[in-house]
């Protein structure tokens, strides 16, 4: 099988969604965010996600790549990145305006889904400038969540111990 990496489209969420779900379906961490929420709400809160991105993506440096299977034309997976980038005042002045509250579905442990991408968050502007500096946005491994969540001691966010040697 022959794979192709190309820019992915806001058409491609439909694609996209399923694919998303299903890579991180059994993670233990994402597992614990929304333990008791429908096939269904799941998609939609991944669809409205995809797309609010997508639409946004001039405002964060944010670029979207999907790799097909160059045989059947199916997308077998998605890489977003984040570049250095700048804005002009008017676009400053759209970015501060976007609405970043999230509307989660139900069955989302929504306090520990805050604490968990709020630790992320922190982590990201503590040690990257989004205006000066080239940032793969990037899933945390095991060790670095332990340590984001061993400095929060009101967790219950459990991780399994890794066997991943360094």
């Amino acid at each position: 099988m022959a794979f192709q990496v190309v820019t992915a489209e806001p058409s491609d969420i439909p694609a996209i969604v399923p694919i998303h779900i299903a890579a991180f379906r059994e993670d233990p961490i994402m597992g614990q965010l929304m333990p008791n929420a429908k096939d269904q709400d799941q998609y939609d809160y991944y669809a409205n996600f995809y797309r609010k991105h997508f639409a946004e993506k001039h405002l964060t440096g944010s670029v979207f790549h999907k790799v097909i299977e160059v045989e059947t034309g199916k997308l077998v997976g998605l890489a977003k990145w984040k570049y250095a980038y700048s804005l002009t005042p008017e676009q400053q002045a759209e970015k501060n305006k976007l609405d970043n509250k999230r509307h989660y579905p139900e069955g989302t442990n929504v306090a520990l889904y805050e604490q968990f991408f709020g630790e992320l968050d922190k982590l990201r502007k503590t040690n990257c400038d989004e205006y000066k500096d080239y940032c793969k946005f990037i899933r945390l491994g095991f060790a670095m969540l332990q340590l984001i969540i061993s400095q929060s001691s009101t967790s219950s966010l459990s991780i399994p111990p890794t066997n991943a040697k360094a």
